[in-house]
């Protein structure tokens, strides 16, 4: 009997250390001197584990939480919120929303107003709480902002044209990342990629857009790509910061929650956290481990999800 004690009281203060252990990585933020590290690892396989588990558990006793990305039916941002008809009309963009269609050329303007309006650098600590107008108040006063920031940004501004947009996450096998954006064109009638940080979006050699996936492949199998870079002055681009292009034939994670607007949850929410709204195909090892959907490129339902046509997207007609 004092054998079995002694193995349940081992065993239960082994479990007590290892939750403890598995909690204290989960709520430490990754640093960018973690990247490459065991640290970082830790961290992220453990921020994995917790909001996965935190998912399930409210995907069980709450009716209302958010589809997950694979279902058939995700709800993608409510395009009829009245804080897109606030971004119409700002003084700032109004002109931009005058026109009855969007083409492709039409966001590229949005893409340079948005790379003018302020540089890239360190963002505020509050900008993930604030939305578009009021993160180009912040901009108006000096405020910068990295590339998660200026994509959320131009995402919103796309969608206030009737123009579903989303997160697309690209990052090497030594955890260092990037964050670009991919918007529905109606003029070509598939997904198109933008980075509005470095301000680049790119085109097969017929000079059709590309989307995450298609960059993907083409980069993973050495296929000729046509890049093109913006004017702006902010432009980050150039011959010696190129090299992060290479993220993207290691992998893609094309992120379904977009919900800054209606559902505006913090990462701490399994709504809004990568693990449970990234699906991810590549290569790398630990991000198969972070993300809960992790797939390759020859799972073809998986592509069809990926590609589909968001139901939401309208004819892109001005409200």
């Amino acid at each position: 009997m004092k054998t079995l004690k002694r193995m349940l009281l081992t065993c239960s203060s082994i479990g007590i250390f290892l939750l403890a252990t598995l909690l204290y990585f989960a709520q430490s933020p990754v640093k960018s001197t973690d990247v490459g590290s065991f640290n970082y690892q830790a961290k992220l396989i453990s921020k994995s584990i917790i909001m996965v588990g935190y998912g399930t558990y409210e995907n069980t006793v709450n009716s209302s939480f958010a589809a997950n990305p694979i279902d058939k039916d995700y709800e993608w941002e409510d395009l009829s919120n009245p804080y897109f008809e606030r971004i119409r009309k700002d003084k700032r963009l109004a002109d931009f929303y005058k026109k009855d269609v969007w083409l492709f050329q039409d966001v590229l303007e949005i893409k340079e107003f948005l790379r003018d309006a302020f540089p890239h650098g360190t963002s505020p600590a509050n900008y993930r709480e604030k939305n578009v107008l009021e993160m180009l108040d912040a901009a108006d006063k000096g405020a910068k902002f990295l590339c998660h920031g200026i994509a959320k940004m131009m995402i919103q501004l796309l969608m206030a044209a009737d123009i579903p947009a989303r997160i697309v996450r690209i990052s090497n096998k030594k955890g260092h990342g990037h964050i670009v954006l991919e918007f529905w064109s109606e003029e070509y009638n598939k997904w198109c990629l933008i980075d509005p940080d470095y301000n680049v979006y790119y085109t097969d050699m017929n000079g059709k857009p590309l989307s995450a996936l298609e960059l993907h492949v083409m980069s993973k199998n050495n296929e000729s790509v046509k890049k093109y870079v913006g004017s702006s002055k902010n432009t980050l681009f150039n011959e010696k910061t190129r090299l992060y292009e290479n993220f993207y034939s290691q992998g893609v994670g094309i992120d379904f929650y977009n919900k800054w607007i209606s559902k505006n949850f913090p990462r701490t929410s399994p709504e809004a956290s990568s693990v449970n709204s990234v699906i991810y195909i590549g290569d790398d090892k630990l991000q198969k481990q972070y993300y809960y959907y992790d797939y390759s490129i020859e799972e073809q339902d998986i592509i069809q999800i990926i590609n589909r046509k968001p139901y939401s997207s309208k004819d892109i007609v001005k409200k």
